[in-house]
C-alpha cells in the first residue's frame, strides 16, 4: 500500500452467534399449481419458509413466523382442481349444469395452493400466505399430530395423532371441518399416505407398535396388519411410508430397514438393510422404479426396480422385479428428517433437510449419485442485522429477542494506515455487547431496526409493532424503556421496518400491504401519530396512481390487476426526502416524505420473474434493486420509459460479467460524489464439501468502474492468503476458484458466509461472518458408526 493510497477499513464481526433451527418437514405444492408453485420447509422453531425454487434461481421468497411453543411436524400443500359431485341429479347431459361444472372448475384452478401445518400442540392451521397469519384453525382433540396426508382429489385430508386415531377433515371448497375418525390403534401414528385404487380410498398409516395397517377411507375399518421387523424386547418405530404406482407399500423403520410390501396381501416382498440406524424419511418417483431414503446415519441412497424380460420378439415384462441398491450420498453433517422429490421440469431435483440447518437440492434426478448438490444459504436472505451509523451500534434479531453492539474502533497507528500492507490485520478494541432486550411475543420476531442516533429500537411479531426507547445515563449505561405504540388496529404487526436518517420517523410495512409514516418527534411527550398511510401495495388506485409492468420491466401509469402483496423491501434516501418500497407481486412504489405523497410519475417494477430483496433509494432519486438467485440487479431512474430501459442494459450488461449469483444489496456509499452498490453473492452453493462453503463480495460503481484501487482495503479481522492475479486476468479464489475480472466489478473470496455487510462510514465497512463450522459446534452430535482399523 501507497501512503497517498486511501484506505478502506473493514471490521469482521464474529460475536453474532446465530444458529438457524434445524428441517423438520418439507413439501412441494402439487403440479396444478403451475406458476404458483413453492416449497414450504418447516423448521424446528415453528417457523415456516417459503422458498421459490423457479429454473435456477431457487430464493427464499418469505417466512411465515412461528412459536417454539408451537413446534411444527408436517407442512402440507393441497389444490383442488375437480368439484366434488355431491348430488346424483347432476348430468353430462344437462348443457346448463355441465357448463356451470366447468366454469367452477376452472375457478379452482385460478385459485392458489393452500398450505396446511400441524404439530405437538394439537392444531392444524391454514396459512394466509400474504398477511402470514392463521386462516384457519381446528383442534384435533387427539393430542400432538405427528404426519398429514392428503387425497389424490385434494378434497380430505388425513392426520395421525397421539392418541392412535387416524382423524380425516374436509378442506374442499375452501373448508377446514372435521369429517370422521378411524379405528383406534395401540400407539402413536407417525406416517401416512393416500392411496386409490379405483374409485376406493385407503389410507395406510404407519406406528410406533411395529405395525404398517391399511384403512378403508370410507368405513374407516382396519383391513391389514402387516408387522415389521423387531428387536427382543423392543417396538420398531415405523417412521416413513410411501405406496408406488403398483401398489407395492414402501416402508423405513427404526431399524435401519426399507421394507417392500403386497398390496393385496399384506405380505413382506422383500427387506433391505440399507442404513445404519432410523430411516426418517423417502420418496419415490412417479414411476414406481426409483426409491430414495434417508435418515440418522445422514446417507441419502437410491434403491432401484430392476425388471426382466421375457424371451422372444415382443419381450414383455415378467412379474418377478429385483430391488437394488444402486447408489448412496452424503450431504448432510446430522441427521436427515425431511425428503421430497420433484420430478416436474424445469424443477427435477431431489430436496433434503435436517438437523444440520442446511437445505440440498440435488440435480437431476436421473444422474444420481453423480448428480450436483446445491447448497442453499442458511441465512435468511432479509438480513437480520441493523446498523446505526451515527451512534456505531449494531444490532442482531433473534427468533425472541435482540442484542445490540458497539462497535469496535481502531487504536492509535504511529505514522498513520498509509504504512500498513494490503488485508493487514489492526490493531483495535474488540465490540461490547450492550443491550439484550427479549419483548413479549405471541409468535417468532420478523421485523427490528435501530434508529440513526440509537435512540429508537423497534420490533414486531405476528401481534402487534413494539417501540423501545433507549436513554444513556450519566454513568455510560443503556437504559430500556417500552413505549405505549398505537394499537394493532391502528398500526398492525410488520414485516419490514426502518427509521429515516434524522430518527423523527418510524417506517412500518404492516402486514396488510400498507405502508405506515409514524411521527417520533413527540416522543418524549409519548405521543406517537400516524401521519401518513400509503396502500399502493393492496393493489388499490391512490391519488398518485398505480403501475403496471410493461416491457423490460418499464412500468405503465395504469392501475395494477394484482392483489396485495407482502411488502417485502423498505429504503430511505440518505437526505430523507424520498421511500421505496418493493413486494412480492415486483412491485416498487416511491413516495416523497416531504410531502407525503406517492411519486406516481417514477413508480417501476422488477421483472416478471425476479424478487426483490432490498432497495437503496438514492438522493438522485434512484432505486438499486440486487435480485435473488439471478445474475442480475435492477437499476431504475427518472426519465422517460426509453431511457430507463437503455440505462437498465447497461446496467444488466456490467452486472452479468461479475457472473455471480447476487443473494442481497446490504449497502451502498457514496464518495467524491460517485455511488457504490455492494451486493452479497453466494458462491458455495455447488461445492462438494462443506467446509468451501465462501461468500463473496462485489463491488460495483456508478460509472462502470470501481471506484476502489485493489490495493487500498485494511481487513480489521484475520488475515487470509490470496494468490496472485494470473496474467490472463483472471484470479484464482482462497478455495481455487477462477473468477474473471470485469472493469465494474471486482469479486472478494477471502469472508466466510455472511450475515450483514454494509458502510459505517465513508471509508469504513461493516461486514458479520459466521463459519458454517461455528453452527455445526452448537447443533447435537451427529451419528457416529466406528469402522474398523479407524
Amino acid at each position: 500500500m501507497t501512503e497517498d493510497s486511501e484506505a478502506l477499513i473493514v471490521h469482521r464481526c464474529r460475536m453474532v452467534r446465530y444458529t438457524p433451527a434445524g428441517i423438520v418437514s418439507l413439501d412441494f405444492a402439487p403440479e396444478s399449481a403451475g406458476k404458483n408453485r413453492r416449497l414450504a420447509c418447516a423448521r424446528a422453531n415453528g417457523d415456516i419458509e417459503i422458498w421459490n425454487p423457479r429454473a435456477d434461481a431457487w430464493h427464499l421468497e418469505r417466512i411465515i413466523p412461528g412459536t417454539p411453543k408451537s413446534p411444527i411436524e408436517a407442512v402440507l400443500w393441497t389444490h383442488q382442481i375437480v368439484a366434488e359431485s355431491d348430488s346424483t341429479e347432476a348430468t353430462d347431459a344437462d348443457p346448463e349444469t355441465a357448463e356451470e361444472r366447468a366454469s367452477h372448475e376452472r375457478s379452482l384452478r385460478c385459485q392458489p395452493p393452500r398450505l396446511f401445518s400441524a404439530g405437538l400442540d394439537g392444531r392444524i392451521v391454514e396459512w394466509d400466505l400474504i398477511t402470514l397469519r392463521p386462516r384457519q384453525i381446528i383442534d384435533s382433540n387427539g393430542g400432538a399430530v405427528w404426519c398429514m396426508a392428503v387425497n389424490r382429489l385434494h378434497t380430505r385430508i388425513a392426520v395421525g395423532c397421539e392418541d392412535g386415531f387416524v382423524r380425516v377433515y374436509d378442506i374442499s371448497e375452501g373448508n377446514l371441518t372435521y369429517q370422521r375418525s378411524f379405528e383406534r390403534q395401540d400407539g402413536r401414528l407417525l406416517s401416512l399416505v393416500w392411496h386409490q385404487v379405483g374409485q376406493n380410498d385407503f389410507v395406510i398409516a404407519g406406528g410406533a407398535d411395529s405395525c404398517i395397517r391399511k384403512f378403508d377411507a370410507r368405513t374407516g375399518r382396519n383391513l391389514q396388519r402387516m408387522m415389521v421387523d423387531t428387536r427382543k424386547g423392543e417396538e420398531t418405530v415405523v417412521w416413513a411410508v410411501t405406496v408406488i404406482k403398483d401398489g407395492t407399500i414402501i416402508a423405513g423403520d427404526s431399524l435401519g430397514n426399507v421394507s417392500f410390501w403386497d398390496w393385496k396381501t399384506g405380505t413382506a416382498k422383500k427387506t433391505m438393510r440399507v442404513h445404519h440406524a432410523d430411516v426418517l424419511c423417502l420418496a419415490a418417483n412417479k414411476e414406481g422404479t426409483k426409491v430414495w431414503t434417508s435418515g440418522v446415519d445422514q446417507r441419502v441412497v437410491q434403491i432401484t426396480r430392476l425388471t426382466k424380460l421375457g424371451r422372444g420378439p415382443k419381450k414383455t415384462e415378467k412379474k418377478d422385479r429385483k430391488w437394488i441398491l444402486s447408489g448412496d450420498r452424503r450431504y448432510h453433517s446430522h441427521d436427515v428428517r425431511a425428503m421430497v422429490l420433484m420430478e416436474d421440469r424445469p424443477y427435477d431435483a431431489l430436496v433434503t433437510g435436517g438437523v444440520d440447518t442446511t437445505l440440498v437440492y440435488t440435480s437431476s434426478i436421473a444422474a444420481f449419485p453423480q448428480s450436483k448438490q446445491y447448497r442453499l444459504p442458511m441465512y435468511p436472505h432479509r438480513p437480520l442485522i441493523s446498523l446505526s451509523r451515527a451512534s456505531r451500534l449494531l444490532m442482531c434479531r433473534f427468533s425472541d429477542h435482540v442484542k445490540v453492539w458497539q462497535l469496535g474502533s481502531i487504536l492509535p497507528l504511529q505514522g498513520g494506515l498509509g504504512i500498513k500492507e494490503n488485508y493487514q490485520p489492526l490493531e483495535h478494541q474488540k465490540e461490547k455487547l450492550l443491550l439484550n432486550i427479549k419483548p413479549k411475543a405471541v409468535t417468532n420476531l420478523c421485523a427490528s431496526a435501530i434508529s440513526e442516533n440509537g435512540q429508537w429500537i423497534a420490533v414486531s411479531d405476528m401481534g402487534c409493532v413494539k417501540l423501545f426507547s433507549v436513554t444513556r445515563e450519566p454513568n455510560e449505561e443503556l437504559k430500556v424503556r417500552k413505549c405505549e405504540f398505537p394499537s394493532p388496529a391502528i398500526v398492525p404487526a410488520a414485516y419490514s421496518l426502518c427509521f429515516t436518517p434524522d430518527s423523527l420517523r418510524l417506517i412500518v410495512a404492516g402486514i396488510d400491504s400498507t405502508v405506515y409514516i409514524v411521527d417520533l418527534s413527540r416522543g418524549d411527550e409519548r405521543v406517537f401519530e400516524v401521519v401518513q398511510r400509503f396502500k399502493q401495495h393492496c393493489g388499490q388506485e391512490d391519488e398518485g396512481g398505480d403501475v403496471e409492468m410493461g416491457e423490460a420491466g418499464v412500468s405503465k401509469s395504469r392501475k395494477t390487476k394484482a392483489g396485495p402483496e407482502l411488502i417485502c423491501s423498505l429504503a430511505v434516501s440518505s437526505d430523507g426526502q424520498w421511500l421505496a418500497s418493493g413486494d412480492l407481486a415486483n412491485r416498487i412504489h416511491v413516495y416523497n416524505l416531504d410531502s407525503l405523497r406517492p411519486l406516481g410519475s417514477r413508480n417501476a417494477l422488477l421483472t416478471r420473474e425476479q424478487r426483490a430483496i432490498s432497495l437503496k433509494a438514492r438522493r438522485q432519486r434512484r432505486v438499486a434493486a440486487a435480485i435473488a438467485g439471478r445474475r442480475k440487479a435492477e437499476s431504475h431512474e427518472e426519465g422517460t420509459p426509453e431511457e430507463q430501459e437503455q440505462r437498465q442494459a447497461e446496467f444488466e450488461a456490467r452486472a452479468k460479467a461479475a457472473a455471480v449469483d447476487i443473494v442481497s444489496a446490504v449497502g451502498t456509499t457514496e464518495e467524491n460524489g460517485a455511488e457504490e452498490v455492494i451486493v452479497i453473492s453466494d458462491e458455495s452453493s455447488s461445492d462438494e464439501e462443506m467446509d468451501d462453503a465462501a461468500d463473496g463480495v462485489v463491488a460495483e460503481g456508478s460509472n462502470g468502474v470501481s471506484e476502489e484501487p485493489v490495493d487500498r482495503e485494511i481487513h480489521a479481522g484475520i488475515k487470509r492468503s490470496r494468490s496472485p492475479p494470473r496474467e490472463d486476468g483472471n484470479w484464482k479464489g482462497a478455495w481455487g476458484r477462477t473468477n474473471e475480472v470485469s472493469e465494474a466489478f471486482r469479486m472478494e473470496h477471502r469472508y466466510f458466509p455472511l450475515m450483514f455487510a454494509d458502510y459505517a462510514g465513508p471509508n469504513e465497512l461493516v461486514v458479520v461472518e459466521r463459519p458454517i463450522l461455528n453452527v455445526l459446534e452448537e447443533l447435537p452430535s451427529g451419528f457416529y458408526r466406528h469402522k474398523y482399523g479407524t
